[in-house]
């Protein structure tokens, strides 16, 4: 149910206010009455651009995908900060060993998918 301000407080609609509030909407965006959004999916998800997909498409080992996959994940969730990844996150997450994570950072940073500042 949606607010609304009423005499300085904030008020809960009342359904017919709610019914005039969605029949606007629709006539303002071209929509037919009822739910104007998508509904959420339950399932985590990443969003990949057109270039970083041709760009993951030169990259052969499949591993690699998988790791900028986790990585792009965790980027999403920092929203787009940087981020400190310990070695272990990616082992427990996919099982990914030390050395393959060192080789596919290195190739994704060369790919120019991710930027890294390595911490001495």
């Amino acid at each position: 149910m949606s607010k609304k301000i009423r005499n300085g407080k904030n008020v809960d609609c009342t359904p017919e206010e709610e019914a005039a509030r969605e029949k606007r909407r629709a006539e303002f965006w071209g929509k037919p009455a009822g739910k104007s959004h998508t509904p959420e999916c339950a399932e985590r998800f990443i969003r990949i651009t057109v270039s970083q997909a041709r760009r993951l498409q030169t990259l052969k080992p499949p591993p690699y995908v998988t790791i900028f996959q986790v990585l792009l994940f965790e980027s999403f969730r920092q929203h787009g900060r940087p981020f400190p990844l310990p070695a272990d996150a990616l082992e427990e997450n996919g099982g990914f060993s030390r050395w393959t994570q060192r080789r596919a950072i290195v190739q994704l940073e060369e790919a120019g998918l991710i930027s890294v500042e390595r911490q001495d």
